[in-house]
Order: C-alpha cells, then structure tokens, then sequence
C-alpha cells in the first residue's frame, strides 16, 4: 500500500511493474485523470497516454530506465477521462522491492504550459510578422518619397514649359499678328501699281504676298494648338452624331455640297469636350476630301466597336479596365506612303502636294491625347487611308 505521505503529496505519484501495469497510484493522480482507485489499479500504464507519450514510452522511455535506471524531466501528456491531454512532467526511478522490480514516479502537471509555448510561438510569429511589415513600409515610405522628389521635378519642370508656352502664345497672338498684319496690307497696296511696275518687281510683290499669307496661316494655326494645352473646360456627355453632323456642315460651307459623301454606323456617346471633337472630325475628314487624288467626291467610311483596355498601360504592373470605343475613318484617296505615316501627326509636317499649312493632324493628335486616346494611321498598298482613334468612354477629367 502506499504511504499516506505520498498519498497525499502535492505531485502526482504512481508505480507500474516492469511489465507497464500500474501498481500503485495516488489521491492527485486519480483527480487528474479524473478516475477512481480502482478503475486505474492493474490497468497498463500506456492506457493513460496520449498517442505521442505511448510511443515514447516504450521506444525511449522504458529502454532509457532499463539501461540507466532512471528518466529525468520527460515529458508526456496524460489522458483524462474527458479526453483532455494534460501536460506533466516526469522524474522515474527503477526500484526493487521484496524482490519485485517496479518503476516510480513523481510528476507535476503542467496545463497551461502547452497553451504558453502555443502563445509564445504565436508571439513569435505576430512580432517577425510586425518586424517584416515595418521592413515592407519603411521601403514603400522611401519609394514613395522618391516619387515624391520625381513628380516634384515633374511639376517644377512643367511649370516652367507653362510659362513658356504662355510667353509664345503671347508672342503668336500679338507681337507676330501684327507686323504680318502691316505687311500683307502694305503689299496688296502695292499690287495696285502692277500694271505700272515691272515684271520681276510684280512677280516678288506677289510671292510676298503669298508667303505672308502662309505665314499668317500658320501662326493662326499654331494659336489654336497652344489654347489646346490652355483651355480648362469641363468634360460633359457628347453625343458623336452631333459632333459628326457639326464637322460635316462646316466641311460643306468651305469645300461644297458635293465634295465628300460619308457613310457611318450610328456612333456612341461619349464624355469629352464637343467643340474639341468636332475640330477632330473636321481635320480628319478634311485630310480625306484634300486627299482624293482624281475623285471628284472624297468616299469615307465610318466605323466604331468598343473594346476594354487598361487605362495604366504605361505604368508597369498597374492594371485599370476601363472601356473604350475605336473609331475608324477611312476613304479612298490617294493613300500616304508608309515612310511618312510615323511624321503626319507632327507639327507643321506637309507632304508636297499639300495646300494647307501642315496643323490639321498635329491638330488632331493634341485633341485625342487631352481625352486619353490614341490616334494612329495606316495606308496598305497606298490604297487610301484610315485614321483610328480610341477614346476612353467615360472620365472625370479637366483639360
């Protein structure tokens, strides 16, 4: 029988033979495993084990007691008679008594060590968690204030291009209008003395007459290319049929009735600037009427689909779906070389057979890019021309 001192020892005790059936146990083994005396007596030790324990105990812990005769701070985990696994930890000796060998042992449970090392590892992991989140925002804190220094440069150097552009839009407006103004008044005066002046001198007036006129001309043009980048006016819902029928009347006032002959599908509405847009119809479809090579009429073709495309394809990695429509004008005429399809939308560019000043397209490229689009040309065989533009649908956007 065991003594009454370990009977009732703050530690749990217990004894099994060497064959693993328990021989004696005490009051605080049975209320931990929440059983009585006798349902624990005589019954093999590994029956209180977990799965784990079981394993060891006899692949570690009865080898380890036969060799050494005894185990010191082993730990297994007891199975209550609710099914909770208890911690304990373990001390065992291998003793002989009236010639019997036996094995005992004093343990202490330990329940709130497994939910300790459970909240330790959880600890570990929120502060390497932290640790990584404070490296991932201290980079994006120093990525983010290189952007800042790029855009500010960005801004600094707009800025001064903007000043820029105001002081040459003021020289074009005022300071140039005027003496060509005088000189193309002061040379038609001239001209009526032509009957009166030589030939040579005749011929001069008028090629200065007409080179003021050119040049006239092109500052207009360069005008309305600088109030493009100035202008401030709200985008608002435009509806392309109207903008379509405005730019058709004023091809007809300036060209006839019967100059051109277009045929369109129904075309969309659209959020932009109407005035603008209308300007992109006419310089488009004037290219076209300019450009019909021996046809009296210039034929045009209209199209539109929509499509989806990213609205951040030029930032990489970045991805914005937004949806689109792509407007393709074509005509018949006399087509535009492929070396020179890449140089038709720059500034003042005119192939050799052009009346006009060379604004027209440059025109256009500046209107599609104040909408986020793009405009391109393509001219296969030098079979005529189709222009495709892609506007994005919807923006809140100011010019």
């Amino acid at each position: 029988m065991i003594n009454n001192g370990l009977d009732t020892a703050p530690c749990l005790y217990f004894c099994f033979s060497e064959e693993g059936v328990i021989l004696e146990v005490n009051q605080l083994f049975c209320a931990t495993v929440g059983k009585a005396l006798n349902e624990i007596i005589d019954l093999p030790f590994d029956r209180f084990l977990s799965v784990s324990s079981r394993i060891a105990f006899h692949t570690n812990w009865k080898p380890t007691l036969h060799l050494q005769n005894e185990v010191n701070e082993l730990q297994i985990n007891l199975i209550a008679a609710n099914n909770e696994q208890i911690p304990v930890v373990v001390n065992a000796r291998r003793t002989s008594h009236n010639g019997q060998t036996m094995v005992e042992c004093i343990g202490i449970a330990i329940p709130g060590r497994q939910k300790t090392e459970t909240d330790m590892v959880a600890a570990r992991k929120a502060y390497e968690a932290a640790l990584s989140t404070n490296v991932a925002l201290s980079n994006a804190r120093i990525e983010i204030e290189r952007q800042i220094d790029e855009l500010n440069d960005i801004y600094n150097l707009t800025r001064r291009q903007n000043i820029e552009l105001s002081q040459i839009n003021k020289i074009v407006t005022h300071d140039l209008q005027e003496p060509i103004r005088k000189i193309l008044f002061n040379t038609e005066q001239l001209t009526v003395f032509t009957d009166s002046l030589p030939a040579p001198i005749t011929s001069a007036l008028q090629r200065l007459v007409s080179h003021a006129d050119n040049l006239r001309g092109k500052l207009k043009g360069l005008q309305e290319y600088i109030w493009l980048t100035e202008i401030n006016n709200p985008f608002s819902t435009v509806d392309l049929n109207e903008v379509l029928r405005d730019a058709m009347g004023n091809l007809r006032r300036q060209y006839g009735e019967d100059s051109f002959l277009i045929e369109s599908v129904d075309l969309p509405s659209i959020n932009g600037d109407s005035g603008m847009l209308s300007a992109l119809f006419f310089h488009i479809l004037e290219n076209a009427i300019v450009f019909s090579g021996e046809k009296s009429v210039a034929s045009i073709k209209i199209r539109c689909t929509g499509l989806t495309r990213n609205s951040l394809q030029n930032l990489a990695g970045h991805y914005r779906y937004n949806d689109y429509i792509r407007i393709d004008i074509s005509d018949s005429g006399q087509g535009i070389d492929a070396g020179v399809q890449e140089q038709v939308f720059d500034l003042f560019y005119k192939s050799k057979d052009s009346r006009g000043v060379g604004l027209g397209l440059a025109l256009s490229k500046k209107i599609v890019e104040h909408h986020d689009g793009n405009i391109s040309v393509s001219s296969p065989a030098a079979k005529g021309t189709q222009f495709s533009i892609v506007l994005p649908v919807s923006q809140n956007k100011r010019l």
